[in-house]
């Protein structure tokens, strides 16, 4: 009786727990690989890592062919994009001197622009006072303009008789001496012939 005991024992263990385990594993092992899972690679770094082991004959085998095909054109593709960052970083460097350049060019349009409109404001300030001028000596009578004008000197004498109206140039100069106005009437002459 005790042999058909033990010889349940097995029974049981065998039917019960050692069948339906190996067919469970052998299950998932199928269904894994149709997955595309490599399940022998698993198993092997499982056991090793259980193991504390490293299996040294894996170390030793080299990679597959599809997959030494898979890191080669990986290593081509990053030489590919390596070189497309290496030419997109010398174009931004290129457009980056490019908007230098246009900046300082800016700037020197910008202060060229400034200059004129200062010399702008300045001829037109000078053309107001000139004007203010002319027009004092427009106001003044023709006589005490004609005893004034030659003692200020050629040059603003000039202005004032070329801003003034043409008959009250002929007002004035009838009232100077004949040498100052035939001087005067030679400048106006030289001065309407260069205009």
């Amino acid at each position: 009786m005790e042999n058909k005991k033990e010889y349940g024992k097995f029974q049981w263990f065998l039917f019960v727990i050692f069948i339906p385990l190996v067919f469970t594993l052998t299950l998932t092992a199928v269904i894994l690989s149709m997955a595309g899972v490599d399940v022998g690679k698993t198993a092997i770094d499982a056991i090793s890592a259980a193991g504390g082991t490293k299996n040294s004959e894996q170390d030793e085998k080299p990679s597959s062919p599809a997959s030494s095909e898979r890191l080669k054109n990986a290593e081509d593709e990053n030489g590919e994009l390596t070189k497309q960052l290496s030419i997109q970083e010398q174009e931004i460097d290129a457009m980056e001197n490019d908007v230098l350049l246009k900046e300082k060019k800016i700037a020197g349009l910008t202060k060229e622009v400034e200059d004129l409109k200062a010399q702008l404001d300045a001829a037109s300030s000078a053309q107001s006072g000139q004007k203010d001028i002319t027009k004092l000596y427009e106001d003044m009578s023709s006589s005490k303009a004609a005893e004034i004008l030659p003692l200020l000197g050629e040059e603003d004498a000039m202005k004032i008789l070329q801003t003034m109206k043409d008959a009250q140039v002929t007002d004035i100069l009838e009232k100077m001496t004949p040498e100052e106005a035939a001087m005067y009437t030679g400048k106006l002459a030289d001065n309407k012939g260069g205009e």
